[in-house]
């Protein structure tokens, strides 16, 4: 008996003294069974001594060891909106009063590198709102960079791109380990860290049960969560396709790692795909069904007691002793400071700070930015790290309507390439209409200053002729070449003001004429002011904000002008949302020559789809002209709008505003999609002879330099 006891004695303090390690998976979505486990576990009074994970499984690992709750984390993720979280497009609301001087442009981009070799996509996201969102939930880590500190010891691991290797991250700035270690190939762009990248660690080693070993751990519990794999009829998408053959290539490491293991748990998740995000509360199901279906060889891990460690609470607001800058080429450290608006000896949250840094992404001058955090005997430092933007691209933007048909545009932009703080963009239309701008703008200042602008421009276009049936009858060719010079101030977000000089030579000339016609020439020159004040939250599908454009200018008859005037224009658009779904707009356009004149050379166009309903588009032209449109726009879906729309209207030989004089009438519906490469919009307009117009408009079917001309 005196044997047996002493066997029992060493047996219990064997036991005591066991450490056991949970292993989680990778798997996208179907990860977040993870936190079904981690709630069974919690439930059951399961400790854990060590934690390691791969992909999605390091990041729910990384919360679990640095104190988050099961049930904490499971209500972290099921308040996440996963649609906002991948769409990081930046709102028209939030741009820089500098972008707004110019509408959208092209469809799609491509890079150049400082060498002018085209740079092609390496993700189909950024990972911008993925990276903010690890910072802010890692955030109580921030100051502890020994993850054998933290109280769960945890590792995470990856894979080095250019060596190939396995990498187990013991220590780090969290939120960075956490995103080189689930940055899936493909899909998130591989993650720069201490001058290596690196992808999802899963393709190495999905169940890293060997790293648990390594950390001492006994006894190791793993998730597993990986897709299984699929037949052939069911790789039906790029991302199977992707999917399989990570699968494949890893099953062998796989099966050698789930020996190590001295218990899976594997969740039911045959119908859920790498990107179901929001399956996520059955996801989390799923996983607890698993766990407490192994709640029996669970349970005894359940008698050991591991002392729990807290990590030091972060204070509620940091002051940084000091602010650096790394990452940058070409943009100077103090004027990423400023666009941050971030300052030393001075209290921030973390909102101030994420904030911060979605302010200078939304410059445009960064593929990412983001803040790291350390602590040192002098008290909190703050590195901004950054990866700016390509200072070369090539836009291309195909569109259409039902006046131009088909119109391919080609864009190029540089960006602080001639002279700092500069931008110069090259624009080539050809088709239905052809013209080539050149746009080159020089700031002085960074969210607000001075600026000098240069606009040359050649364009041709085609105007139709109309009976009084709507129907064409002929049409003129009309030819325009000239040039704008501004003096202009912008403030932050909302307002550019611009005074010019101006001076263009039109010439309308005949293209298919149903009565005979004279070509006709004219030139001019002058002054300007323009303004625009905008601040809605898309140029073509806004839901809310104001945009004011205001044009005024003058020529004298002279040397360089063949006659004198005074023009104003101005479109005025406001939407109020009346619920989250819904929104009125009101908008105002008026056009003046501020007296009596019959103006042939540079009247206003009336009608189309952005104007009058019930005209064809440029179906009238007038000196004098105002339109009201009321509307209400719907978007019962996302992406999807439509408009109710009331037109008023008067034009004419002279600016006349009586309430008795009549009014044309008009209105219709429009359609709206707002894709990936652009607006689609379809409309069916009605006028004062209840006679149906339609109209379709594809892509950026707008005047992207709207406010560069005169």
């Amino acid at each position: 008996m005196k044997k047996f006891y002493i066997l029992l004695l060493l047996f219990l303090i064997c036991y005591l003294h066991a450490k056991t390690g949970l292993v989680l998976s990778g798997g996208g979505a179907r990860s977040l069974a993870h936190i079904g486990v981690l709630k069974v576990l919690d439930e059951n009074d399961i400790k854990i001594d060590c934690i390691v994970g791969t992909s999605m499984g390091a990041v729910i690992a990384a919360l679990y060891a640095i104190g988050y709750s099961g049930i904490e984390i499971e209500e972290l993720i099921l308040g996440l909106d996963w649609s906002e979280l991948s769409d990081e497009g930046i709102s028209r609301k939030n741009l820089y009063a500098g972008d707004k001087r110019w509408a959208p442009m092209y469809n799609i981009r491509f890079y150049l590198d400082d060498d002018c070799k085209l740079q092609m996509p390496r993700s189909i996201k950024r990972g911008y709102k993925i990276t903010e969102l690890l910072f802010r939930i890692s955030f109580p880590a921030s100051s502890f960079t020994d993850f054998d500190k933290f109280p769960i010891p945890f590792r995470a691991v990856a894979a080095n791109l250019e060596t190939g290797q396995l990498h187990v991250f013991s220590e780090g700035n969290l939120h960075e380990v956490l995103k080189a270690a689930s940055s899936f190939p493909t899909i998130l762009p591989p993650f720069r860290l201490d001058n290596n990248y690196y992808v999802d660690g899963g393709i190495l080693e999905n169940i890293p049960a060997k790293t648990a070993a390594e950390m001492g751990a006994d006894n190791i519990i793993a998730v597993k969560t990986t897709a299984p794999l699929k037949t052939g009829e069911e790789v039906v998408s790029v991302l199977n396709v992707l999917e399989q053959s990570m699968n494949i290539a890893m099953t062998k490491k796989l099966n050698l790692s789930l020996k190590l293991c001295d218990v899976v748990i594997e969740p039911e998740l045959d119908n859920t795909e790498l990107l179901d995000f929001d399956k996520a509360e059955q996801i989390i199901l799923a996983g607890e069904k698993a766990a407490r279906d192994m709640l029996p060889q669970l349970r005894q891990f359940a008698l050991k007691q591991t002392k729990t460690v807290k990590l030091s609470a972060m204070p509620y607001t940091l002051m940084f002793t000091r602010i650096n800058v790394s990452g940058n080429n070409h943009l100077s450290g103090a004027k990423i400071r400023e666009y941050t608006e971030l300052e030393t000896n001075w209290p921030y949250s973390l909102d101030d700070i994420t904030l911060a840094m979605r302010k200078a992404y939304q410059t445009g001058l960064f593929r990412s930015i983001y803040p790291v955090i350390s602590k040192s005997d002098e008290g909190y430092m703050l590195l901004i790290k950054v990866e700016e933007e390509w200072r070369r691209n090539i836009g291309l933007n195909v569109r259409y309507n039902d006046v131009d048909d088909l119109i391919f545009g080609v864009n190029a932009t540089f960006t602080n390439i001639s002279q700092k703080n500069s931008r110069l963009i090259v624009n080539l239309d050809i088709g239905g209409r052809r013209e080539l701008n050149l746009d080159y703008v020089k700031n002085f200042g960074e969210l607000f200053g001075g600026y000098l602008r240069l606009f040359p421009y050649i364009r041709e276009d085609r105007l139709f002729l109309y009976d009084a049936s709507h129907h064409r009858t002929g049409s003129v060719k009309l030819f325009e070449k000239g040039t704008t010079a501004g003096v202009g101030m912008f403030f932050a977000r909302q307002l550019n003001f611009e005074g010019f000089l101006y001076h263009y030579h039109k010439n309308t000339y005949r293209d298919i004429m149903a009565t005979a016609m004279s070509d006709e020439k004219f030139s001019t020159a002058g002054i300007g002011l323009k303004l625009n004040y905008e601040d809605i939250d898309d140029f073509v599908f806004p839901v809310q904000g104001l945009h004011l454009l205001i044009k005024y200018n003058a020529a004298q008859k002279g040397r360089m002008s063949d006659t004198g005037y005074q023009r104003l224009y101005t479109r005025n658009r406001f939407l109020y949302p009346i619920t989250f779904w819904a929104s009125v707009k009101y908008q105002l356009e008026y056009g003046t020559y501020f007296k009596k004149a019959q103006i042939d050379f540079d009247p206003f166009y009336i009608g189309g789809i952005d104007s009058y309903l019930g005209f064809q588009p440029r179906e009238f032209s007038a000196p004098f002209y105002n339109i009201h449109t009321l509307a209400v726009r719907l978007s019962p879906f996302a992406n999807i709008f439509i408009d109710l729309q009331l037109n008023s209207a008067k034009f004419g030989n002279v600016d006349y505003w009586e309430p008795e004089k009549q009014n044309e009438w008009g209105g219709g519906i429009k359609l709206g999609y707002k894709s990936y490469f652009g607006p689609v919009r379809a409309a069916i307009g009605f006028n004062k002879d209840h006679e149906p117009l339609g109209y379709l408009s594809v892509g950026w079917d707008i005047d992207s330099f709207e406010f560069s001309r005169k």
